[in-house]
């Protein structure tokens, strides 16, 4: 059972809101302030985004790559990189994370929401 409270469990993320152009990329990076805590003998952290669809326009203004980033206790502080692409004209785009494991499904979502515009 995840009973883990640790609030020293944050992302750092090298933007929470960019403006992007048609056809135009930036890059993400991203990485854990604190390992990923060992639960049910697992210690690696899962992080996938989904479009907030109540909050965007439409589904797919944006892509983005790769579509899932992996952290463990051994590399935890890399930076990954995540690759971001306007593909349709529009308005902003936000990204929720889908963070899972490690303890870190218990960090609140809103925190590290990101904005495209």
């Amino acid at each position: 059972m995840n009973n883990c409270k640790d609030r020293n469990l944050t992302l750092d993320l090298t933007y929470l809101s960019a403006k992007v152009k048609l056809r135009e990329s930036v890059t993400v990076k991203i990485c854990l302030t604190s390992p990923p805590h060992r639960i049910d003998g697992n210690v690696t952290m899962v992080l996938q985004w989904k479009v907030d669809e109540t909050m965007s326009e439409c589904r797919d203004y944006l892509r983005w790559e790769p579509k899932q980033l992996y952290f463990s206790i051994d590399y935890f502080h890399q930076h990954q990189t995540m690759v971001v692409t306007r593909m349709k004209d529009g308005s902003k785009t936000i990204l929720n994370p889908i963070i899972n494991g490690g303890g870190y499904d218990k960090v609140p979502i809103y925190s590290y929401r990101l904005l495209f515009q």
